[in-house]
């Protein structure tokens, strides 16, 4: 299905328009863009701070507990993050600003579906 076809148009997502308007910049004006984001996202995922922020969810010997933050609002659990530990402030400040995105997407999602989408019936977290 074409996406300018008459379903197409019926269908939105935002990522997909996203992505379609990145593809339409011109090359250079993209360049200039992306240019100063690519030393951080090294830094994000290489090293000892890859291993942190993306775990391996396939290594059995790693014992780290690995939880989202559905996990901890159905848990009401506590999470401390002592972003001051990080020796780079401007890793700290994406870590810290991608974690707290992160969580404010999760709770637009438990406030639009509820608290127990997705879940079995009768389980209550």
């Amino acid at each position: 299905m074409a996406l300018s076809s008459e379903e197409g148009k019926k269908i939105y997502d935002p990522i997909l328009d996203g992505l379609r308007s990145a593809v339409r910049y011109d090359r250079t004006y993209f360049d200039k863009i992306v240019a100063s984001l690519l030393p951080l996202l090294e830094k994000l995922t290489t090293g000892r701070i890859a291993e942190l922020l993306a775990p391996d969810y396939l290594d059995m010997s790693d014992a780290r507990p690995i939880f989202d933050w559905e996990q901890v609002i159905r848990k009401k659990a506590v999470v401390y993050i002592g972003l001051d530990a990080l020796s780079d402030s401007e890793v700290a400040s994406a870590v810290g600003n991608s974690m707290f995105a992160d969580l404010v997407s999760v709770a637009g999602h438990i406030y639009k579906h509820g608290m127990h989408a997705g879940l079995p019936a009768g389980r209550g977290g």
